[in-house]
This record gives C-alpha cells, sequence and structure tokens, in this order.
C-alpha cells in the first residue's frame, strides 16, 4: 500500500476502497497457502482492520479479531459487529463489509477478549461521546474499558477506536 497515491485515491473513494479489498484478499490467501505448506507453521491467519479514504470505509476481518460499528448519532448508542462468531480453526472466508460514514459513527476493531470479557451495554455507554469529545477522553475510557476487561479476566485485551465527528 505504500506505493498507492493519496491525492489519487480521494479522487475515487469507491474504487480505491475495492483495490484495497482485492490487494488484502490476494495477501491473505498467499499467507494462508504459506501456512498450509508448513513454511510459517499450520494453521490460518486472524487479522482485521479498517480503511478510510474520504466518507468511505472498509472493515475486514477472520479470527480472534472483531470490528463493529458504534452509532451514537442520535443520542444513543447502537453497536454492532461485523464479524460472525468466533474462528475456531475452520476454513473461514474473510468478512468484508464497505459503507459510508456518517457524523457520529464509530469503527471499534478489538480483540475477541475485549469483546469476550466486556458486555456490549458497557461498551457501548464507555464509547458514547455526547457532543464534541476529545482525543484525550476517548483515550481515558478504552482505557476504562481495558481495565474493566482485565477485571474481568481478561488476557490479551487490546482496542482501537475511530469516531466521525
Amino acid at each position: 500500500f505504500r506505493a498507492l497515491d493519496p491525492e489519487k485515491l480521494a479522487q475515487n473513494p469507491e474504487k480505491a476502497i475495492r483495490r484495497a479489498a482485492l490487494g488484502i484478499g490476494g495477501t491473505i490467501r498467499r499467507i494462508d497457502r504459506e501456512l498450509e505448506n508448513g513454511r510459517a507453521g499450520t494453521g490460518r491467519t486472524g487479522f482485521a482492520g479498517f480503511f478510510c479514504i474520504g466518507s468511505r470505509y472498509m472493515m475486514f476481518g477472520r479470527g480472534d479479531f472483531r470490528i463493529c460499528t458504534v452509532n451514537t448519532a442520535f443520542g444513543r448508542a447502537y453497536m454492532r459487529r461485523l464479524l460472525p462468531d468466533g474462528y475456531r480453526g475452520e476454513a473461514v472466508e474473510t468478512a468484508v463489509e464497505a459503507g459510508i460514514l456518517q457524523p457520529g459513527i464509530g469503527l471499534l476493531l478489538a480483540t475477541e477478549s475485549f469483546y469476550g470479557h466486556i458486555p456490549d451495554a458497557v461498551i457501548k455507554e464507555g464509547l458514547y461521546a455526547g457532543g464534541g469529545d476529545t482525543e484525550d477522553g476517548m483515550r481515558r475510557r478504552l482505557k476504562e474499558l481495558a481495565e474493566e476487561g482485565a477485571r474481568r479476566g481478561a488476557v490479551g485485551i487490546g482496542a482501537v477506536y475511530l469516531r466521525t465527528v
């Protein structure tokens, strides 16, 4: 992706998102083949991520990571998970979803441990920010959620949150 020109991407975000999806898909298939051939062990690669270009986004993932959209635009938080239930070593295809970001929409990328140990209601409450919240305030809330997960027995907990304003 280093070779991609950001100015050209911004000119046609929908095409750029499709190109990114094809590139990621090819890379993941190559990694899976290497794993299957025993060069890097056994199993399949777990991953998750998102691209934002202008107001468009693409989320993708498979494995022990999850991505949710968090909508706080209507005075309350609504959370929708992108990925299906857990990755347990079976041949699971990559989940991909694309859309347009509106003000008040957030993207939460987190480990399965984060989602498994913190109830959705607590996540929504922790991420909901009425009005204009600061980056430091959001960082503090994510840290509080991670600490709550640790109190509930989570190991390897991690999360990243991107919110539109």
